[in-house]
Order: structure tokens, then sequence, then C-alpha cells
């Protein structure tokens, strides 16, 4: 299945057969901790600080997706996403790789996450001129 692309003002509609057994998860929580079960539905959100902008042109949101191919993909399944200037919405399905830990018993599914989002903040802060 194909994810859902929303960019830009908008809301995420949920068709209702997803809406039973969706987790909500706010990225920051204690990922490292969170037991992730096959097959379940996993709503991750989080937002910039003071609800400040995250994307401030097009090459952003583009520059987040091509980072989300690259560190969720290998471990979940996205069925939808929705950008918006100050914070984003990832409806994900755990698979078998979100329930791999490694050498140090944490998930990789957190760790390519905790990448993600370290990877891309660092990006918008030099953007921005910002330390």
């Amino acid at each position: 299945m194909a994810p859902i692309i929303l960019i830009g003002k908008g809301r995420v509609t949920i068709p209702l057969r997803y809406k039973v057994g969706v987790y909500q998860i706010r990225v920051g929580c204690r990922l490292s901790k969170m037991n992730f079960d096959l097959n379940k539905l996993y709503h991750l959100y989080n937002r910039g600080n003071n609800r400040q902008k995250i994307f401030f042109n097009r090459d952003n949101y583009i520059f987040f997706l091509k980072k989300i191919r690259t560190h969720l993909f290998p471990h979940c399944n996205l069925f939808a996403y929705c950008l918006m200037p100050n914070h984003f919405h990832l409806l994900i399905q755990a698979n078998e790789k979100s329930l791999e830990l490694d050498k140090n018993d944490k998930s990789i599914f957190s760790g390519g996450l905790r990448t993600l989002l370290s990877s891309y903040t660092r990006a918008i802060n030099i953007q921005e001129k910002r330390t």
C-alpha cells in the first residue's frame, strides 16, 4: 500500500478500519524502552520547540521524506504521513525488523528514528544559521 501524501496545511484522516489498535507515541518519549508489537499500528508525531517551524521551504519537506526512506523504511511499514510547517505525523506498522535489537538490546527502529531526527535537526540548524 502506498503512503498517503499530505504536505502543508491540513489534517490526516485515518480510515475507520485503522483506528482500532493505533498507539500514539510522541517522538521524544523513551523509544529505546518502547516495546513494539508485530503488525500493530503506531501514530508517531512531533513538533518544533515552542511550536516553531521545522519546515521552512519545499526542499526541507523533500529532504525529510528522503530521510524517512533511508532510516525508517527498512524497519517499519509506512501507511501515511502528514508534514506541516511546525510538526509531522507518521502512521507506521511494526514489522519483523521493528522488533530487532542491536548488540546493546536497544531497538534498531528507535535508533533509525533517532538518526532521522538528529540529522534533520542538524541540517536545519545549519540552514537557519543556529548554533
